[in-house]
């Protein structure tokens, strides 16, 4: 009996020793999982932090009609011994909200196609072609193709983009942008960024809808305000702007539209939808009272 209990001791006690062992195997294990996880993430940053700094860029914006802004990006990363270019063309809206010919698609499963409008009226989802073929997408694709491809380090002139049929766009623009950028000097992109970075690029806002209202149409450049437009829509589709440029405003509506233009021009020179105190009178003007509020909505999504 006592040979059997001290044989069952034995067992037990390798028992034990083995589950020790396990639990201490286990135990190494998921600390070198966490340590070599930390080592990646560690890893990542550093590579990210590397890039924010070797990556310097360089912008020129070109005003088009009726609320289209153009801009090239000049964008260069450093890789050890050469450089990456990034380099792109693109466009957007900041007078309309929704367009057309500006959409994306989507695709189900039936093979039916539907239409889904975009958030921002932008090149990139522009549907409309001057020959029916080509649209404005199509062409903006084939131009980035080409800044990445030859990423020159030099003006350029009309023969540089020979190779592209234009249809859509002008050559001229394309060739002010890149010498307008390649003009500037390279700023680091972590030295550039704005206040309102965490806003989209393009973006127009307003507190209401369905009705005559006010809007401010904002154009960003790395978080910075590059170009500010504030518009009064009516409801049956008709902009301030339209009035004044058809000279059919009335006289009051007159003196809106350069009250705006001067607000607009605070906003720029100061970069923020803070005014200066020779605003503050306006506040509580019924004519303007909405246009306050939307300057407090555009400070509050920015401190989402």
């Amino acid at each position: 009996m006592s040979k059997k209990k001290s044989l069952n001791q034995k067992i037990m006690f390798v028992f034990i020793i083995i589950f020790l062992v396990a639990i201490i195997i286990f135990s190494i294990n998921k600390i070198k999982t966490v340590y070599d996880k930390e080592q990646r993430e560690k890893k990542i940053r550093e590579e990210e932090e590397k890039v924010a700094e070797s990556s310097v860029v360089k912008r020129s914006y070109l005003e088009k009609e009726d609320g289209w802004f153009y801009y090239i990006t000049i964008d260069r990363v450093q890789e050890k011994e050469k450089y990456i270019y990034y380099n792109y063309f693109s466009g957007c809206n900041i007078k309309y909200e929704h367009l057309d010919d500006n959409y994306s698609t989507l695709i189900d499963g039936d093979g039916h196609i539907s239409k889904i409008p975009s958030s921002s009226v932008t090149l990139e989802h522009s549907r409309k072609s001057k020959d029916g073929k080509k649209t404005e997408t199509d062409e903006l694709g084939e131009i980035n193709e080409l800044l990445v491809n030859e990423h020159w380090e030099r003006k350029i002139n009309n023969d540089d983009l020979k190779s592209i049929k234009f249809v859509n766009f002008e050559k001229d623009d394309i060739v002010k942008l890149w010498n307008d950028a390649y003009s500037k000097k390279y700023q680091k992109t972590d030295d550039i960024i704005g206040k309102y970075i965490s806003l989209k690029t393009c973006s127009i806002t307003k507190v209401k809808s369905n009705e005559d209202h006010y809007q401010v149409g904002l154009l960003l450049n790395y978080g910075n305000i590059e170009e500010v437009r504030i518009d009064y829509v009516y409801s049956n589709g008709t902009y301030l702007t339209d009035k004044i440029a058809s000279n059919k405003a009335t006289d009051k509506e007159k003196e809106i539209y350069n009250t705006i233009k001067e607000m607009e021009k605070d906003i720029k020179k100061n970069g923020k939808f803070s005014l200066d105190k020779k605003f503050d009178s306006l506040k509580d003007n019924s004519d303007y009272k909405e246009l306050f509020q939307i300057f407090e909505k555009i400070e509050e999504n920015r401190d989402k």
